[in-house]
């Protein structure tokens, strides 16, 4: 008689066929994502930097490529520059009210900037997964000037619509 060895059906067959499978889906996965397309939009956000020094407040300069500082990503280009008298809200001790006043030697700077490569992600805008959104703080930097500054402004153009750039 002959000695025929029958396989039989192991744990280690079903790992097998499950890493397969894991493995062809992550392709096609990965397949069907590289081809699709990503709607960008222009948009244009304002940077509000207060409490800035006399010696530094005019370094942003109109042209400069501004990035996200943390991420190091690129948001756009500045289009313009506003330096006003840094006021903040101080007591008159003598009448008891609060009353706005400039502090010397200090400026608020804001940064007008455009960018198009905004996306909409979940309903909020982003540029290179920095979300833009009013009242938001972020650390910026441009070739001359860097800060932490508050989004004042945001206003897309034809975000959430088919219309991309």
């Amino acid at each position: 008689m002959e000695n025929v060895v029958k396989r039989k059906f192991n744990v280690f067959d079903i790992l097998i066929i499950i890493v397969l499978v894991a493995a062809i889906g992550a392709v096609l996965f990965v397949v069907q994502h590289a081809n699709a397309k990503v709607n960008t939009y222009k948009v244009d956000f304002e940077i509000e930097v207060n409490d800035v020094d006399a010696a530094i407040k005019d370094c942003a300069t109109v042209g400069d490529s501004i990035k996200n500082a943390v991420q190091q990503t690129d948001l756009g280009v500045i289009k313009s520059v506003q330096v006003s008298p840094y006021k903040k809200e101080l007591t008159n001790y003598n009448s008891g009210q609060k009353v706005m006043s400039e502090v010397p030697g200090k400026y608020s700077v804001t940064l007008r900037c455009t960018s198009d490569k905004a996306t909409l992600q979940n309903g909020r805008i982003t540029i290179n997964g920095t979300v833009m959104g009013v009242g938001s703080q972020i650390f910026f930097q441009s070739k001359d000037f860097a800060g932490s500054g508050i989004i004042t402004v945001v206003n897309p153009d034809n975000a959430g619509t088919n219309k991309g750039v």
